[in-house]
């Protein structure tokens, strides 16, 4: 299962499961600091990918296909990256912020076959999304609804944990790997297309500069429908190292977070930064011993602690 020299995206889960399959890959707070903590190791997080590339190729994915990923911030959504990879498919994740008209928007302008999802954020869009020509079938990662669907076929719980194991993808490094798409703030969002060989480059550029290791424990609060954050994913698992996901509505959530979890690296974007040095965040009464560096989406240097 694993490669010498990765060069597919899910090469970098495979190779992660086979050197540190009990080690944590994901813990996932996106429940909030009062939710429950769920912890994944790298063998449970390479399993719901895998299973859910198997259910892709059972339904007839082709290489180069389009899978649209429309989840909020959680270990399923980090899933379905290297699940659309391992099927030989292209990943095109959707900030779970847009509304209907504009996930299909997305969707129709990728030709997106696929969908994963959920049930209540299919429910959200599902006016909207269920008339995208180029869609087949919405897999949805718990429990499938009942009522009948408009034109597509649905499967539920495609990431549960089993030993599946999908057959080999077919892509080479210059194949498409994944479509990030912009805000759309200054109007329609456009896709910004990348290889497989794009995104584990930009992976180990940062990884350099940032000196990263096995050991590193990355508070991941950027959407992976943006270029950093999908990156924060990439050079985690490059490592072997932990990634901490959280939805926060505060900035002092994430002070206690940097503190709770021992956090080493941090990346963020001004408003962010904004958030965090106001009085009421407590960042300057709270001790963070762990926190190794902390990092500007415009690619700032490392700012030591």
């Amino acid at each position: 299962m694993a490669m010498a020299t990765p060069y597919l995206l899910h090469h970098l889960l495979e190779a992660a499961t086979v050197t540190d399959p009990s080690k944590e890959a994901v813990v996932d707070l996106t429940g909030g600091l009062a939710a429950a903590r769920r912890s994944l190791t790298y063998e449970t997080f390479y399993g719901m990918a895998a299973h859910c590339s198997v259910v892709l190729q059972a339904g007839g994915i082709e290489r180069g296909d389009r899978v649209a990923i429309y989840l909020p911030k959680s270990a399923e959504e980090a899933a379905g990256s290297f699940a659309a990879s391992m099927a030989g498919g292209v990943f095109v994740d959707v900030n779970s912020l847009l509304v209907g008209h504009q996930v299909a928007h997305i969707l129709s302008d990728c030709g997106a076959k696929w969908l994963i999802t959920s049930v209540r954020d299919w429910k959200r869009v599902r006016e909207d999304v269920a008339r995208v020509e180029s869609l087949r079938c919405v897999f949805f990662v718990d429990e499938g609804v009942n009522e009948p669907q408009e034109r597509v076929q649905t499967v539920c719980n495609v990431m549960r944990q089993s030993d599946a194991r999908p057959q080999p993808s077919l892509a080479i490094g210059e194949d498409l790997a994944g479509i990030l798409y912009t805000s759309g703030s200054t109007g329609k969002p456009r896709g910004v297309m990348l290889s497989h060989r794009n995104l584990l480059a930009g992976s180990r550029i940062v990884s350099n500069y940032l000196e990263l290791g096995s050991g590193e424990r990355i508070l991941s609060i950027l959407p992976f429908s943006f270029d950093y954050g999908f990156n924060q994913l990439l050079t985690t698992v490059q490592h072997s190292a932990t990634i901490v996901l959280l939805q926060y509505r505060f900035p002092a959530e994430i002070v206690r977070t940097l503190a709770a979890e021992r956090i080493t690296g941090l990346a963020g974007v001004p408003l962010i930064w904004a958030g965090l040095v106001h009085h009421t965040s407590g960042l300057s009464d709270t001790e963070l011993p762990h926190l190794r560096y902390v990092t500007n989406s415009g690619g700032a240097v490392p700012t030591a602690q």
